[in-house]
């Protein structure tokens, strides 16, 4: 996770000074990651985030994420940098493709 944020970090330093006058009225961060961090690095990643691409003040501000990642703590951090939405989103309620894909744990209740 370390080598990972590392990078993500020097993609966003070497981005931001082309979107350093622009401010956003959509901003999205997900399939589910984000919430896979601990807090105080999640807390650390949307500060550098939000420096570095901006929104107004009306945007929307959402994350996605696995109701089997999302703590409350996480998203009181999500819920600290003014995110307005969030998305629990469903790949597909296939046994199988869950298997294979490694969320077995997730099932259908159909």
């Amino acid at each position: 996770m370390r080598a990972y944020l590392k990078r993500l970090h020097a993609e966003i330093a070497h981005y931001a000074p082309a979107f350093s006058k622009t401010k956003f009225d959509t901003w999205s961060l997900g399939g589910g990651t984000p919430t896979l961090l601990d807090a105080p690095d999640l807390d650390r990643l949307l500060t550098r985030l939000h420096r570095a691409f901006p929104q107004k003040e009306d945007a929307s501000i959402e994350f996605e994420t696995s109701p089997y990642t999302a703590t409350k703590e996480r998203i009181r951090v999500f819920e600290k940098h003014g995110f307005n939405r969030v998305s629990f989103g469903v790949q597909t309620f296939a046994t199988e493709t869950l298997r294979a894909v490694r969320r077995g744990y997730q099932k259908n209740s159909h």
